[in-house]
């Protein structure tokens, strides 16, 4: 049985890059902001004691989130609604709303600056921007192709998304709002993360047992990292992995919601350092950044297990083992992540 340990108040230190032009300034967690969504609700956890503070309701089947700090407004994106709603990230009153049919389940994120929310729109095949404080369409991002998962590289200069049935991965400029270029795959690939410098992002993909490391610069699969299942649970599933995230050292944790496990694999090797099954159906994992300029990935996470309804704290200990730390019960069906940060 794996050991629980409770990690230090220290260990949520971040920072956050403000948009071009601006310093980087150490900030600090002051929410995490989870999406609830079989029960309609977005939960409100004190990441320093993981206790869930407040529940508030949101509509049917939310999925993304993002929290613009610039604006004080927290976007959730309400799939069952087809709407992109807009709340005080204070009061968590409803201040608005934007519909969006056809929106794509993991495909909003924020612009540098936080004033505008990007969203996937797959029947048009564009990124659509929508003013947070307007709540109005104010650009569009062309022939990006019909994209799922969407999110900023470590930089913010890049987003990145995944695209079908043309399968591949969209690289747009948010700032100069255009597309910079496609790179096409032979495979569909459902989830992503990015090292900092992006010179490289590891991908998911249906049926693949193990995570796909695609060179940027090459614009090309460079190889695949196999992850073998365990004995008993070796059956084919068509998502083994459906969230990663990249943290300090160059480890990837890889989360398997369909096998209950969450695995750490060193990518200079290509070899697994960990595996945990310690965890419930775990769906999402989200890396914390460190209060560094450029911003590197750190040694903790959030794990999102839907099998319990919880959101985790995680560590890469010093051996590269992950050490699971104190949970909060959230609401059914826990999916997606966002902060608030502060001085």
């Amino acid at each position: 049985m794996r050991r629980y340990t409770r990690l230090m108040h220290a260990w949520f230190s971040v920072a956050a890059l403000f948009c071009a032009g601006r310093a980087v300034q150490a900030r600090h967690v002051l929410d995490a902001f989870v999406v609830n969504t079989l029960d309609g609700s977005v939960s409100v956890v004190n990441p320093h004691d993981m206790q869930e503070t407040r529940r508030f309701a949101v509509g049917k089947r939310p999925y993304g989130i993002v929290v613009s700090a610039e604006t004080g407004t927290i976007v959730v994106g309400v799939e069952g609604e087809n709407k992109l709603k807009f709340f005080n990230s204070t009061s968590f009153e409803l201040m608005g709303a934007v519909s969006v049919d056809g929106m794509a389940q993991c495909g909003i994120v924020l612009t540098p600056d936080e004033k505008h929310v990007l969203i996937a729109h797959p029947p048009s095949g564009d990124l659509i921007g929508i003013a947070v404080e307007t709540r109005k369409e104010a650009f569009r991002i062309r022939e990006v192709g019909a994209a799922g998962f969407v999110r900023c590289g470590p930089s913010k200069a890049s987003v990145y998304a995944t695209t079908r049935p043309s399968p591949g991965i969209a690289v747009v400029d948010p700032v100069a709002q255009k597309l910079l270029r496609r790179i096409p795959l032979n495979v569909c690939p459902t989830a992503l993360a990015c090292v900092p410098d992006e010179s490289r992002v590891y991908l998911t993909s249906p049926w693949v047992e193990g995570i796909l490391d695609l060179d940027t610069g090459r614009a090309k699969i460079a190889r695949l990292i196999p992850l073998l299942p365990p004995p008993e649970k070796a059956s084919p599933v068509e998502v083994a992995y459906s969230s990663l995230t990249v943290l300090d050292g160059g480890l990837v944790v890889a989360a398997s919601e369909e096998r209950s496990l969450v695995d750490i694999v060193d990518v200079a090797t290509g070899k697994p350092r960990d595996r945990v099954t310690a965890v419930i159906r775990p769906a999402w994992v989200e890396r914390v950044v460190s209060p560094v300029s450029p911003p590197t990935p750190g040694r903790s996470a959030l794990l999102i297990s839907t099998g319990d309804h919880t959101v985790q704290r995680v560590e890469i200990g010093a051996d590269g083992k992950l050490i699971l730390g104190a949970k909060a019960k959230v609401g059914a069906g826990p999916r997606c992540i966002a902060f608030r940060f502060g001085h």
